[in-house]
């Protein structure tokens, strides 16, 4: 199949400047005081979890964080898990044909299952140096979702594989997903789940004042840190105030031990010491996710 990367570049301010703290739930409107960090909000009612750590994603940033990606494990465990998405979609909807948008392109790997199974396929990163490593075929555009996006025709499908978490405004980008997609289109997301094995066991370790734990969940410091934590029912209470109704409700592996300690030593502040410390906790914890899954994946149809 002939390349047929394009990029434009919209310009738009850093989303930082849009991070809201301190207000309402985009679920439920309740409050939403600091918890035990000044960074860290948790709704009074529902227990949705934000930050309000701000991203800082200059050029190259993050393809910084992960100079060889096949060697941090990632490569394998997300191409399977882009498999099993594409075939739940397909179990909704024959795919062949269909517009999909992609909310973070990354390495490529969903753009190119996708395209295998002859997706019209789109992506929107704002680290391009990502992407366009990856070699599939696509049309790119730099920047971020959804205000630098290009005015296109509706899709048939859209997809955040680990970025929903990283956006500044939750409802708005589920706004726009309801206006981009097709009458009966589907909306895709895979997000770490609070009700994960490593995020409880991350969330109790911070009660004793471990808090590397946390901090390195919410990627704190990172250039694309983390600003929403939810629990499965709490994003489809969301989606569904959006205009979406949930098709399907599974679940993705996170982490194997091959690779791992390459991918725990993309960050820089861990020292070989906390390194191989998180090495053998995740090594323990990692039978103990099939119980407690650390990613939830959630299909969801436009009404």
């Amino acid at each position: 199949m002939a390349t047929r990367t394009t990029i434009g570049e919209a310009g738009s301010k850093d989303p930082a400047e849009s991070v809201v703290t301190g207000l309402s739930c985009p679920i439920c409107d309740a409050a939403m005081p600091p918890a035990a960090h000044n960074w860290l909000y948790v709704c009074a009612r529902c227990g949705f979890q934000r930050s309000s750590l701000r991203p800082r994603i200059e050029p190259g940033a993050l393809a910084a964080l992960h100079q060889d990606p096949e060697r941090t494990a990632l490569g394998s465990v997300r191409r399977a898990n882009f498999e099993r998405i594409l075939d739940l979609i397909s179990k909704h909807e024959n795919v062949a044909g269909r517009r999909l948008l992609e909310v973070g392109g990354g390495y490529g790997w969903f753009l190119r299952s996708a395209e295998a199974r002859r997706m019209e396929t789109y992506a929107i990163d704002p680290d391009p140096r990502l992407t366009t490593t990856g070699g599939a075929a696509r049309t790119l555009w730099r920047g971020y979702f959804p205000m630098d996006l290009p005015s296109v025709p509706p899709f048939d499908v859209i997809a955040f594989n680990d970025s929903f978490e990283h956006l500044p405004d939750v409802g708005q980008a589920l706004a726009a997903c309801f206006r981009l997609l097709n009458p009966g289109g589907i909306l895709t997301i895979n997000a770490p789940s609070s009700t994960g094995i490593f995020y409880r066991l991350g969330t109790l370790l911070d009660l004793f004042g471990i808090s590397g734990p946390l901090e390195r969940l919410w990627q704190k410091d990172f250039p694309s840190p983390h600003l929403s934590y939810f629990a499965p029912d709490q994003l489809s209470r969301l989606a569904e105030r959006h205009g979406f109704a949930e098709i399907e409700r599974s679940t993705l592996k996170s982490v194997r031990l091959r690779g791992l300690w390459s991918r725990i030593r993309c960050d820089p502040k861990v020292s070989p010491v906390r390194a191989a410390i998180l090495w053998l906790g995740s090594a323990v914890l990692i039978p103990f996710s099939a119980f407690l899954p650390d990613i939830s994946l959630q299909l969801f149809r436009k009404r």
